[in-house]
């Protein structure tokens, strides 16, 4: 059977595509190894940080990996300031999933990827995560966002694609229905993506690891500032 090659994971390095070519943020996520890691940052449905390591430890390492000072009040921004020693395991669902989006845009990185953020959470977590991604919105950061949630897209979403089965069906905005999209047929959404936003592989110390994606799903991407190239 063939690898399942989820697009989030394709376009933040963590799997090569089947073929086409791709650009993240002007960057190819195939080579560009180190420097994809500086521009992008990425979470994925599961963590895999050890279930010893303590949330200030793994703020700290992933700063110290980027080349920059701890960014502790992003703990008390997702509501983890108080849980600074507790270790990963013993962490709540919500509490493992913020701290994993905190990890990940504490570089300032101009684009992130989500893959499902909010899937599983309680209303409390799901909200304060909404609250947190359009704030990274407004100041620029461009987000690509996956979830099966079409409610989800239509609110956090400016462009949104329809995937089934990893192609591409159907693009357009959560305020006008969604149109065949115009692509090759047999194209698809992992391997070729548009230039706008994107990584270049690089392996930088991953608060995610590899998980099955199911379709279909929706992509959505919001748009800030544009990508470096």
């Amino acid at each position: 059977m063939p690898e399942r090659r989820p697009p989030s994971k394709v376009w933040g390095g963590l799997r090569r595509p089947d073929g086409g070519t791709l650009r993240v943020a002007g960057v190819d996520p195939t080579r560009a190894g180190r420097r994809l890691s500086a521009l992008i940052g990425v979470q994925l449905q599961a963590s895999a940080l050890p279930d010893s390591f303590r949330v200030g430890e793994a703020m700290r390492f992933f700063c110290a990996y980027h080349g920059i000072a701890p960014r502790l009040d992003l703990l008390d921004r997702v509501g983890l300031g108080d849980r600074s020693g507790a270790q990963h395991h013993e962490l709540s669902g919500g509490q493992q999933r913020r701290l994993a989006l905190a990890l990940a845009v504490a570089h300032d990185p101009a684009a992130l990827i989500l893959d499902e953020p909010t899937s599983g959470l309680d209303v409390a977590s799901r909200t304060m995560l909404h609250e947190l991604i359009r704030e990274l919105q407004a100041a620029g950061t461009t987000v690509l966002l996956a979830t099966h949630d079409m409610a989800e897209a239509s609110e956090l979403a400016t462009r949104v694609a329809i995937l089934l089965r990893g192609a591409i069906a159907a693009t357009g905005t959560p305020l006008e229905p969604p149109r065949p999209a115009e692509v090759t047929p047999g194209s698809r959404f992992a391997p070729s993506t548009t230039p706008s936003a994107g990584p270049e592989p690089s392996s930088p110390p991953s608060a995610a690891r590899p998980g099955a994606a199911t379709t279909p799903c929706t992509s959505a991407r919001m748009s800030g500032r544009p990508c470096p190239r």
